[in-house]
């Protein structure tokens, strides 16, 4: 559950609002950072934290805090955190639907 939650996190945290439905490219992603990004997944909601810089931090609804660091990968973003995701770097393709930003397991909205 854990894995789950952290993937969920590291996927979202990096999610805003934009103008087309379909998929989030590394353009539009740029123009949403540095930015705060509210994360649900099932069982757990994530708030967190994206900086210009490649910082990412997270604390979740239980107060279990994290960071790491992200990048981009095409038009997906890559992420590796100090305790979560087992300390392994995951990467997911991003999407938006109205101001809802969507992974395979997450759904994020930008604070």
């Amino acid at each position: 559950m854990r894995l789950f939650v952290c993937s969920c996190l590291a996927a979202l945290a990096m999610i805003a609002p934009a103008k087309a439905d379909g998929p989030l490219f590394e353009a539009d992603f740029k123009k949403l950072i540095p930015g705060t990004f509210h994360v649900v997944a099932p069982g757990v909601a994530i708030d967190v934290k994206i900086s210009k810089g490649g910082g990412i931090s997270g604390v979740t609804d239980k107060g279990d805090k994290d960071h790491g660091r992200w990048h981009l990968a095409g038009n997906n973003i890559c992420v590796k955190f100090t305790k979560w995701l087992d300390h392994q770097e995951k990467c997911e393709h991003l999407s938006i639907t109205g101001n809802e930003i969507k992974g395979s397991v997450f759904s994020a909205w930008k604070r």
